[in-house]
């Protein structure tokens, strides 16, 4: 009789006897290949975190998980070998960035400010977002309507029933039922309107003889602000040389402008400074809603080296500036569904301590300039020959 309930109880690996349910539990553990993870993916993730010599980061980790979704959920049956990968050569693809060499033959590649504008403007919910012109109002909301772009930058051009108008053309304005002459001095929105304005300087010219005996005109020079519809028509192209050029190399294209600001940084200035302080240039619309600029999406990289110091590898980026500002570059505008020709102007530079003291060329007690907020001003030139 005891032989026989013997016969049917469950022993441990020790020999010792359990009971029926710790059997079931022994059972399910140990025909489970890959406890206590879930499965075997589950496993290999946290072999690669435990790693010592993959020294992977939360940041690295987070993406090899996205990876699996991807795979997923797209129910993607391939996967590429390590040499398809690791070779990857992207035939076809017009690379946006450029290849480039500081004074001392060091190489660092640099996507230019003006293959950014390119970008937003060919993705339609961001370029929506993007002001191109000031907006004067009395009260501060974004960059736009701050003193910098209302008063010291310009968008040259505006148009009008398929006609394009530029800063400095002459002009017939009909104002108050009469049409007078004047000059087009800027271009801007009115609070929180679409419609355009324009400022104009006008020359009105009146007899005055009869009242002081004198046959000589009276010329009166006034300002008057006007909506861009009340202008009829252009009596005289700019004489304004930037103007000029800017009109030949649009070809009746209309022409936009894109104020940016840059952001100049280096990574030594925190805990990293035990490693390779890496010298970094971002990139900004100037003109997205203050609402969107501190999310990355609209935080654009430009270039980043630990070799090459940090005004060598700015240099190709001011000069692309600089070359939007006074030539302007044709690009597609997904909103107007047509080329135009962009123009663009620094409208803030954005920089730590180290980095203004870089760019502002100050030497501390020896410095010529003692605030770099408050003085530094477009024809200081920094010590790589850069001007800000």
């Amino acid at each position: 009789m005891m032989a026989g309930l013997d016969e049917h109880r469950v022993f441990d690996a020790f020999g010792l006897p359990m009971s029926w349910e710790e059997s079931q539990l022994d059972a399910m553990i140990t025909t489970e290949d890959f406890f206590p993870f879930s499965n075997k993916l589950e496993m290999l993730l946290v072999m690669l975190r435990g790693s010592k010599f993959h020294m992977i980061d939360q940041g690295t980790m987070k993406f090899f998980i996205y990876i699996c979704e991807v795979i997923i959920r797209e129910e993607i049956k391939v996967i590429p070998s390590f040499e398809t990968i690791w070779n990857y050569d992207f035939k076809g693809v017009q690379h946006n960035c450029d290849e480039m060499t500081d004074s001392n033959s060091q190489p660092f590649t640099v996507v230019k400010p003006s293959e950014v504008i390119r970008n937003v403007l060919l993705n339609k919910k961001y370029s929506e977002l993007i002001e191109r012109y000031p907006r004067k109002q009395h009260y501060f909301s974004n960059q736009n309507t701050g003193k910098k772009w209302t008063e010291e930058m310009a968008s040259p051009s505006a148009m009008l029933r398929e006609d394009l108008y530029f800063i400095g053309d002459k002009v017939k304005c009909r104002i108050e039922g009469e049409i007078v002459p004047g000059e087009i001095k800027k271009f801007y929105h009115k609070e929180d309107g679409d419609a355009l304005f324009v400022d104009v300087h006008m020359h009105l010219e009146y007899d005055a003889s009869q009242d002081l005996f004198m046959e000589i005109p009276i010329v009166s020079e006034e300002w008057c602000t006007i909506p861009l519809s009340a202008i009829e028509c252009k009596i005289e192209d700019s004489k304004m040389e930037n103007i000029a050029i800017l009109k030949e190399n649009a070809g009746g294209r209309p022409v936009i402008h894109m104020p940016v600001n840059v952001f100049i940084d280096d990574t030594s200035g925190n805990k990293s400074r035990k490693w390779n302080p890496y010298h970094l240039w971002t990139v900004q619309m100037a003109g997205l809603p203050n609402r969107y600029k501190q999310q990355k999406h609209y935080h654009h990289f430009l270039t980043v080296s630990n070799k090459v110091s940090i005004m060598d590898i700015g240099k190709p980026i001011i000069d692309d500036i600089n070359d939007l500002c006074r030539n302007g570059k044709i690009m597609f505008d997904v909103l107007q569904g047509r080329e135009v020709l962009v123009t663009s102007q620094l409208a803030l530079v954005e920089t730590d301590n180290m980095m203004a003291v870089s760019a502002c060329k100050l030497k501390g007690p020896a410095a010529q300039q003692n605030c770099r907020i408050c003085i530094v001003c477009i024809t200081f030139a920094c010590h790589s020959s850069v001007n800000l």
